[in-house]
């Protein structure tokens, strides 16, 4: 996963003080519950409503279509919910410009490179399930379509209640601010320690569903030989023959059984390594696949000017400027600091490229990169 820093200074993305609503199922329904109009007669204090949903939130308690609500509340979360989601001075979208800013154009998920107009803004605590939370700035990450459609509404209430009674509330009822912290707790996401290291990349065969030894899946020697829609064909070390190959991302938990299950809960929500042959709606894993290869022959050509610093370093940038727009920054960067790791001093690929993308001065960098996490020793 892309390690990423939560950026809140550098934001010009803001709750409005005041929304205006003027459909009944909103006015009349807040009426309900004692909200009425800040001025005139429908602009009314954001903040009270969003305090609102997240008492009505509890009130609930995990009903299905918020039934476990007086009438007036089964009608109006749902309105909030659309309200907050289109209109056009109050809907968390607004915020989709300073996220680019903040954290590039990459899938916080996945970490895909994504054009600007495919990046949705993604709710780390789902809308559906915690309105309150619907357009609070901390609460955003950007994702490509597949991760957001996979990702969906969790984690739900129950999962983040249950997070909040086994390791916040310490087995007593929790409440709703813990509940909501159980929430975020029980993901690993692009702002957590072990974002980097935590998710590594590895290969397999997918004809035979077998891993690949790591030594072969990094050999320089590699290389794709055919794509046709999702399946990649590749000569790989040990191999006599061209297999289909995938790269795929699994838990490193160091023994941590909470992060081991914060790890499960990310990879069974945004399922990054479902991939189908026959289909090219979901090109993560392939394009996963491609960027790995694709690493392996910028090493391997980096190879050819090791008796020449000058050259080096300029395919150095070279490659830095090239992966910063191939995404995978996961794969990409793990993969060189295994094959020219940092004990080679000067001579580390890994190191000289890592400064390249941390160096928000340089049009190689990786924006909203967390320095700090991508290691420098091994």
């Amino acid at each position: 996963m892309r390690p990423v820093i939560m950026n809140t200074a550098q934001t010009t993305y803001e709750i409005p003080d005041e929304m205006q609503a003027i459909k009944g199922e909103i006015v009349d329904n807040l009426a309900y519950y004692n909200i009425m109009p800040k001025r005139k007669k429908t602009f009314f204090d954001t903040q009270k409503v969003l305090d609102l949903l997240q008492e009505l939130t509890g009130d609930n308690n995990i009903k299905e279509k918020w039934s476990g609500l007086a009438p007036e509340g089964q009608i109006l979360v749902p309105a909030l919910i659309e309200y907050f989601s289109e209109n056009d001075y109050a809907k968390y979208g607004r915020a989709r410009s300073t996220l680019i800013n903040n954290y590039g154009n990459y899938c916080a998920y996945c970490g895909m490179f994504v054009g600007d107009s495919a990046l949705a803004v993604e709710h780390r605590l789902p809308k559906a399930a915690f309105p309150s939370k619907i357009l609070e700035y901390e609460n955003f990450f950007l994702a490509c379509p597949v991760c957001n459609s996979y990702k969906g509404t969790r984690p739900d209430y129950d999962t983040s209640y249950d997070w909040a009674f086994d390791y916040i509330s310490k087995k007593k009822k929790p409440t709703m601010t813990q509940i909501l912290a159980g929430g975020l707790d029980s993901f690993i996401w692009p702002i957590s320690d072990h974002a980097w290291d935590g998710l590594v990349g590895y290969m397999i065969n997918s004809k035979t569903e077998n891993d690949i030894d790591m030594s072969d899946a990094r050999n320089l020697n590699n290389k794709v030989v055919s794509v046709k829609k999702n399946v990649v064909k590749a000569q790989v070390e040990g191999f006599t023959d061209p297999i289909p190959v995938v790269a795929k991302v699994r838990a490193e938990s160091f023994g941590d059984d909470k992060l081991a299950k914060q790890e499960s809960n990310f990879l069974k929500a945004t399922q990054i390594n479902i991939y189908e042959d026959d289909s090219s709606s979901d090109r993560r894993a392939t394009n996963r696949t491609i960027l790995w290869f694709d690493t392996l022959s910028s090493m391997n050509d980096l190879q050819s000017f090791a008796t020449n610093p000058a050259l080096w370093k300029i395919m150095i940038k070279q490659m830095a400027l090239t992966f910063k727009y191939s995404g995978f920054l996961e794969i990409w960067s793990r993969l060189i600091y295994r094959i020219s790791p940092c004990n080679l001093g000067p001579q580390s690929a890994y190191l000289e490229i890592r400064q390249y993308v941390i160096d928000p001065t340089a049009n190689t960098y990786s924006t909203g990169i967390d320095a700090a996490r991508l290691l420098t020793t091994d």
